[in-house]
């Protein structure tokens, strides 16, 4: 089912797309959004771990909708300070952490709301990707094997 979905999926390859799709089946994946306006998207992670970088993105002024499905393996998603995010993904056999500093983050301040869900796997919020998920480094090259 996974193999053939994989060869379905649409993903964007614009990474100005306001409503952007990554997708990662089997094999790790690594999306950077450069935004204006993020609205929604959609991150799917089957069987693979999968790096989201919103870092350079700008949310719509009325926040946006982050849609997860995550099936034995992880996504990890990165977003600037000062960004508030609220998690409604469930997980099952599984979790969802959101590490982000500044607890005090004014009530007008940007909203991404993750919604979705995780089964056997995670996803991760933090404001650094200092470990890739997907077994890549940030030019996309493949990561020795940790000892």
């Amino acid at each position: 089912v996974a193999a053939f979905a994989k060869r379905r999926l649409e993903t964007t390859e614009d990474p100005a797309s306001n409503e952007p799709t990554a997708a990662s089946v089997f094999a790790g994946e690594r999306f950077v959004s450069l935004a204006p306006a993020l609205r929604r998207g959609r991150v799917i992670t089957w069987f693979a771990g999968h790096d989201v970088d919103l870092r350079g993105a700008t949310l719509d002024p009325s926040g946006a909708t982050l849609d997860l499905r995550t099936m034995y393996g992880g996504t990890q998603i990165a977003v600037p300070e000062g960004w508030r995010v609220r998690s409604h993904v469930l997980s099952i056999f599984g979790g969802t952490a959101i590490d982000l500093p500044g607890a005090n983050l004014p009530a007008d301040a940007p909203l991404l709301e993750l919604r979705g869900f995780t089964i056997f796997g995670g996803a991760r919020v933090t404001t650094s990707q200092d470990t890739s998920w997907t077994g890549a480094d940030s030019e996309g090259e493949a990561l020795p094997p940790t000892v």
